[in-house]
């Protein structure tokens, strides 16, 4: 059964789509050994020279051997016995790693990386794929209408738990140097809807499937190009037999505007060779219904998450992806584009326990005293309150970071919506409001349950002003019935159907009246598209409207500031729960 709950103020529409579906039970790391890597002086790209850098320009403070200072003269005494090195020239934290076993710094020039011996290798293993893969050919530079310039980027990557995972180096194509119409004509490429991804889930979730993880090793290597692209060849492996020629790309690189859409185009045409097919509903979810058997996958570029009524169907796909792609299969979902992936005994558990801690590490703010109410309801936020802030980069940085929380956080939708009004002109006021929510985070650890639980919801301001509250909350009702259409759709699309007919409760009188009301009101013939389209919805039995008390209305948490008692009672019955629901299932799954 659907349920829709809407509140809307001060002309701001709020929607909120929940399903209710039936409940079923439902990487220690090691340095490689060091590996030599070419110089700008190596050999032809497919052998790279095997020589490793000159270490003559190699810092040397941390030697051993004992050094002797120059005299001081009398005339110009030594007033600094203990210089610290300019740390442009100086960069002894990679020196430091040799003797420990953390994680290096990510090194911020080639220069950097070649001093350490396990950047070089996540270097030699790109250059590897990149010429296993044939993504280039060495071309003559007049042939060039546009040269597009490339460098080496160095990520460090970690495990949900926070644990070091591996060192990825890649070499990136400049893509801003790219110019319409001559290197690149499309660049959109689909991914997958939070709303499809929390259905799939929920449906996996109540039937007891297996859900699998893979990733795609190098993904946007495999896309092929349609246009000319002309890149510089890499930083360090310059052919010394052609030192001024450049790279044709054959292949898609990371970094050009049209990599993403090249290796959704393989991707897709491989899938649809096998027998799968895109919803209409989503194009980056494919179907496959052989049988009695479904089988699921959704892609979000090189992630994917396969799930089925079959586990042997679901392991056949793998070993048929495995053929085409070089993949690693993660096992059983656990972790997802920054999402944790918790088991429990009626469904599962979604969290971003890890990215939380990561934006209040960059906020300084990971010692904070926690609060319960992330926006308080003394106080309304305007754009002239107080005075401007005197650097608004780092608040626009960690709002802009805190609206990827809405994929599992429905309860700090509201405040980041008001936060993110402001972005333009942010002032102190606003900047206390983003403390006070991060205070909250701090504070909580609330995770999304998938059972019974909220498919798709959103807090934004109308894109039109509104004469009355009976004029938001209609335009706000007919919104919903676009969604709640959609969502339908994509479930007949994935063999399901609802046995009752989805219910939007709104509680406004008004307008819950006008949705059924045959007769139309001379005061809303500006409203006539929204209302012909919510009444003949109504009319063939798509839906209903029905009216609800505002003490009853669970949307309010995402549409006002609330009291503690109120909004913690609403959060839990939306469906978050705190870190003890996952304590008391263990407990309970032991007994």
């Amino acid at each position: 059964m659907y349920r829709i709950k809407l509140r809307s103020s001060d002309s701001m529409t709020y929607d909120w789509v929940s399903l209710t579906l039936p409940i079923s039970s439902p990487v220690n790391y090691t340095p490689p050994s060091p590996t030599s890597i070419s110089t700008p002086s190596s050999p032809p790209l497919s052998t790279p020279n095997s020589s490793t850098p000159s270490n003559s320009n190699t810092d040397t403070s941390l030697s051993s051997s004992p050094t002797t200072s120059p005299p001081i003269l009398p005339n110009k005494p030594n007033t600094r016995p203990n210089p610290k090195p300019n740390p442009k020239y100086h960069n002894s934290d990679f020196h430091v790693y040799t003797s420990t076993n953390s994680a290096p710094p990510e090194p911020p020039t080639i220069s950097h990386a070649l001093k350490h011996p396990s950047w070089r290798h996540a270097m030699q293993l790109e250059f590897d794929a990149l010429d296993r893969n044939n993504t280039w050919t060495l071309v003559p530079p007049d042939l060039a209408h546009n040269l597009v310039g490339s460098k080496w980027v160095f990520r460090t990557k970690y495990k949900s738990d926070g644990s070091l995972d591996r060192l990825k180096a890649r070499l990136v194509a400049k893509g801003f140097t790219q110019r319409p119409g001559i290197d690149y004509i499309e660049t959109f490429s689909p991914v997958i809807k939070p709303a499809t991804l929390r259905l799939v889930l929920s449906i996996a979730t109540s039937h007891n499937w297996s859900m699998r993880q893979l990733d795609i090793n190098n993904a946007f290597l495999q896309g092929t190009l349609t246009e000319d692209v002309f890149m510089a060849q890499p930083p360090g492996f310059v052919n010394p037999s052609f030192p001024h020629h450049v790279c044709k790309l054959n292949k898609a690189i990371y970094g050009l505007k049209q990599a993403s859409r090249a290796w959704y185009n393989e991707l897709k045409s491989f899938l649809l060779s096998i027998g799968f097919k895109p919803t209409i509903s989503d194009s980056s979810l494919f179907t496959l219904h052989v049988d009695s058997h479904k089988l699921f996958v959704l892609v979000y570029v090189d992630d994917i998450i396969i799930t089925g009524s079959s586990s042997t169907a679901i392991d056949r796909f793998i070993l048929t992806l495995s053929s085409k792609f070089s993949l690693k299969d993660l096992g059983h979902l656990s972790y997802f584009l920054g999402v944790e992936v918790q088991p429990h005994p009626s469904g599962i558990l979604l969290s971003q326990h890890k990215y939380i801690s990561d934006i209040l590490l960059k906020a300084n703010m990971q010692s904070c005293k926690p609060i319960s109410t992330p926006i308080t309801c003394s106080t309304t936020l305007t754009l002239h309150g107080s005075s401007p802030l005197d650097s608004p980069t780092t608040y626009r940085t960690l709002v802009g970071a805190l609206q990827y929380l809405s994929l599992t956080r429905p309860d700090v939708a509201f405040t980041i919506n008001r936060l993110s009004q402001f972005m333009h002109a942010p002032t102190t006021d606003h900047w206390l409001a983003l403390k006070r929510l991060l205070r909250y985070l701090q504070g909580t650890s609330h995770h999304v349950y998938l059972g019974s639980n909220p498919i798709s919801w959103s807090s934004k301001r109308q894109s039109t002003l509104a004469r009355s509250s009976t004029e938001a909350e209609f335009r706000a009702i007919a919104s919903t019935t676009t969604e709640v259409q959609w969502i339908t759709h994509l479930l007949t699309e994935l063999g399901f159907r609802s046995l009752t007919m989805p219910t939007i409760y709104c509680d406004n009188l008004s307008a819950t009246t006008y949705s059924a009301n045959p007769v139309f009101h001379s005061r809303m013939k500006h409203l006539a598209l929204d209302f012909h389209f919510v009444r003949e919805k109504v009319q063939a039995g798509s839906l209903r409207v029905t009216h609800i008390s505002g003490d009853d209305q669970l949307a309010d948490a995402l549409t006002k500031p609330l009291l503690r008692p109120r909004f913690q009672m609403l959060i839990s019955k939306i469906g978050l729960v705190p870190p003890s629901f996952i304590l008391r299932g263990n407990v309970k799954d032991k007994d």
